[in-house]
């Protein structure tokens, strides 16, 4: 077998065994979930951030307001995640 036919080969099996390795690693198990719901509907950003501002005094809040477009535009808004305690 010419040299050149056997570092094809000899490169073909290592990216195929590479390619193997990396889809049967373990994949860590996802972080234990953690029940928040929305708190919203807020008319502005400003309005939004100061609630949960508020609300960080007592409990988990989520890092940012975001502004959710939903199915039923009624409640189109600014809102933020929270905690639920139980």
């Amino acid at each position: 077998m010419p040299l050149s036919m056997r570092r094809r080969l000899t490169r073909l099996a290592v990216v195929a065994t590479a390619a193997a390795a990396v889809s049967f690693t373990v994949q860590p198990a996802p972080a234990a979930a953690v029940p928040f719901d929305w708190n919203g509907a807020f008319a502005t950003y400003d309005i939004c951030e100061q609630y949960r501002i508020d609300a960080s005094y007592w409990g988990e809040v989520s890092s940012n307001c975001v502004y959710r477009t939903l199915p039923d535009s009624q409640y189109n808004g600014w809102y933020f995640r929270a905690w639920i305690p139980g």
